[in-house]
């Protein structure tokens, strides 16, 4: 099964707006953003959009996006990645492929070969050894 990810250009703008809501609140990043999301959708109840990002960016989000349309695109940016991180997720597909390796953070911090060797440090064997 092909692992679904964002696109660089996705990525490119979410790591745009982040660094604009970053002005306003400056624990905002790419890779703190992405962190959030897929903790949410790992939740037990997936909250409406304007419920998680209220509670995830604070008055940042108000005080960043500036009028309807750029928070229309603001939320589109956002929502792309949402999803992405939702179908990486996903529980029946996670049950019925228990062995790949499915969610792919963003690591700005490392390079395509860092996060591939860190990907492939643990077996199946090691990661199903891990604490829940």
């Amino acid at each position: 099964m092909k692992k679904i990810d964002s696109t660089q250009a996705d990525i490119e703008a979410l790591d745009a707006l982040c660094q604009r809501l970053a002005g306003f609140d400056d624990k905002i990043s790419l890779e703190w953003l992405d962190g959030y999301m897929a903790t949410v959708l790992a939740g037990p109840r997936v909250p409406p959009f304007e419920e998680w990002v209220s509670d995830a960016l604070g008055d940042a989000w108000t005080r960043a996006i500036a009028d309807p349309a750029d928070e229309a695109q603001a939320r589109a940016v956002i929502e792309k990645r949402w999803k992405v991180l939702a179908a990486q997720l996903d529980p029946q597909t996670l049950e019925q492929h228990p062995d790949e390796l499915r969610l792919g953070p963003l690591l700005y911090s490392q390079d395509e070969q860092a996060q591939a060797d860190m990907a492939n440090e643990l077996t199946p064997e090691e990661l199903a050894e891990l604490p829940a």
